[in-house]
């Protein structure tokens, strides 16, 4: 099982003068011994997701941005093998356009779009592999971020044609390349466990068949998070762990997922420095728990979330979610903390 890391919007270092903050995070990732890294495709990629990063110019779309010179040296690094890049539309950037907006119009920009950027990678990157993807594929389809929530199913015809249209743009990519390369399209899903509703895992992928699955598997450590959490032992919330990966691997099988499709797991991550994480638990014993699962269990890749904080609990305070620590205002990160460490020791 392959190893990856996560760069997006991460709220430190602010290289404000140096204005590379993008190749910045990828050089501590790739130093780290990483040769997988994830990355955002979206309108915001020179504001909230990759601030402090001079790239030259405005990307009308995403193969624009990939010619950028900072992307473009990332993906020349020699450091890494592999690329996961969670795609929002450049050239039509509606928020969630299958929820009511949804038109041929718009389908047809984002398939071209997807193409365009599929072509581009394997014919100038031959020997890397990339993975497109959408994000937390249930969110998206509820368009919120409460699962009980009503669901239209009107929206979920509409998911579906976005997310055929984008696996068929990479199939025929793939199909016209004639120089090699190795773009594969993933269908991220996130409510794996929910037994009720609309769901990617039961009603998106079946229909889609993608080259691959994501699973961003914060599900599976629910039940000790902030307020209200009712597992405190160590033992308890590994074994947990450990029952919660196996059900959603059994799930995905069970719902129509085609045999042999390689799943991985897209995202996940602990709030190791907010308060309320609790002070029973390890953090570094709960990412063994998630790794040692899933090579058990045969995912493929795991993404760890993330590299640099995106959140904070309270100003200039990370809740986590990282492998480096705030360094105050600095230009610099802080020290690597204990779950940097466990990456350094299996890398």
């Amino acid at each position: 099982m392959w190893h990856g890391c996560t760069h997006i919007a991460g709220l430190y270092p602010l290289r404000t003068v140096q204005q590379d903050f993008l190749l910045y995070g990828a050089d501590l990732i790739a130093g780290l011994g990483f040769r997988t890294i994830k990355f955002e495709f979206s309108i915001a990629y020179n504001t909230t997701k990759y601030p402090n990063q001079d790239f030259g110019g405005t990307a009308a779309n995403f193969t624009q941005l990939a010619q950028t010179t900072p992307f473009a040296a990332v993906f020349a690094d020699a450091r890494f093998d592999r690329y996961l890049l969670s795609c929002f539309s450049i050239a039509q950037p509606q928020d969630n356009a299958w929820a009511g907006k949804w038109t041929d119009a718009v389908g047809d920009a984002v398939e071209t779009e997807m193409y365009d950027l599929a072509i581009h990678l394997a014919t100038t990157y031959p020997t890397k592999e990339f993975i497109l993807k959408n994000w937390e594929g249930d969110w998206q389809l509820l368009n919120s971020f409460v699962p009980q929530d009503p669901q239209r199913r009107a929206w979920l015809n509409a998911y579906i044609d976005f997310q055929r249209r984008r696996q068929r743009a990479v199939r025929a990519a793939m199909r016209d390349v004639s120089t090699g390369g190795r773009v594969y399209y993933a269908v991220e899903c996130n409510r794996l466990l929910d037994d009720y509703g609309l769901r990617v895992h039961r009603d998106v992928i079946p229909v889609i068949q993608p080259d691959m699955v994501s699973w961003s598997c914060y599900e599976v450590i629910e039940g000790w998070t902030e307020a209200g959490g009712s597992i405190t032992d160590q033992a308890a919330i590994e074994a947990d762990i450990a029952a919660k990966m196996e059900r959603g691997k059994t799930l995905l099988m069970m719902e129509g997922m085609p045999a042999g499709t390689p799943v991985v797991l897209g995202e996940f991550g602990f709030p190791q420095e907010a308060p309320y994480f609790p002070g029973t638990l390890d953090a570094v014993g709960m990412l063994d728990a998630v790794l040692t699962n899933g090579v058990s269990l045969g995912f493929a890749g795991a993404v760890y979330w993330q590299g640099l904080s995106n959140e904070e609990y309270g100003a200039g305070l990370p809740r986590g979610f990282n492998l480096w620590s705030r360094n105050g205002g600095s230009d610099t990160v802080g020290a690597r903390n204990a779950l940097g460490d466990y990456y350094a020791g299996i890398l």
